[in-house]
């Protein structure tokens, strides 16, 4: 269509305008582009030169909140919004911007992934291993989510399903430091 092949040409004009070292005419390109064509690429891109070239976060949160509501089915602008939130201090309203984003986007990983992160993080273990299940359902082999259900359960003293948990993360990634840190300090605990 011809609208994508604008903005993917806009795009790559604003990628050029980077390299040249001129951020505020990416953004201005990338504006046209997210005007024209409403492209989820553009706002990306927009939010990453404000956060990283510009190191403008209150510019980027806010491309980042239209981008989330331009596109209210897709993970991509619930992560970087709560990313961004989080990098503000504003650890509440990224956890918030992730639950909604459960509600709105069918089939995420990196949802609740990252919401299970930040809640263990934050102590709420409890939050935290339901969502590494919700994880788990989606992908039976979600090695990051297998250890730290592992570690939230040898913590709470249950080491039997701890050790089966920590277990299947080492037969997925036997290559992994932190899955075999997490086995042997859960049959260290159990006294094996």
């Amino acid at each position: 269509g011809g609208q994508t092949d604008i903005s993917v040409v806009m795009e790559e004009i604003a990628l050029v305008q980077l390299a040249q070292g001129k951020p505020i005419d990416a953004i201005h390109t990338l504006d046209q582009s997210i005007e024209a064509t409403n492209s989820a690429r553009s706002f990306t891109m927009k939010t990453e030169i404000q956060r990283d070239k510009q190191q403008d976060l209150s510019a980027a949160l806010r491309t980042a909140s239209e981008y989330r509501r331009e596109y209210p089915d897709q993970e991509t602008p619930y992560l970087m919004l709560a990313g961004m939130m989080e990098m503000a201090g504003n650890k509440e309203g990224a956890k918030k911007v992730l639950r909604d984003g459960l509600e709105h986007v069918v089939g995420s990983i990196a949802l609740p992934y990252q919401l299970a992160v930040r809640l263990h993080r934050a102590g709420d273990t409890a939050t935290a291993i339901k969502m590494y299940e919700m994880v788990l359902r989606l992908d039976p082999t979600h090695v990051a989510s297998l250890n730290n259900s592992a570690d939230i359960q040898a913590n709470d003293g249950d080491l039997q399903v701890a050790k089966m948990l920590a277990s299947r993360a080492f037969a997925l990634a036997p290559e992994s430091k932190s899955v075999a840190d997490t086995l042997g300090w859960i049959y260290f605990l159990s006294g094996e």
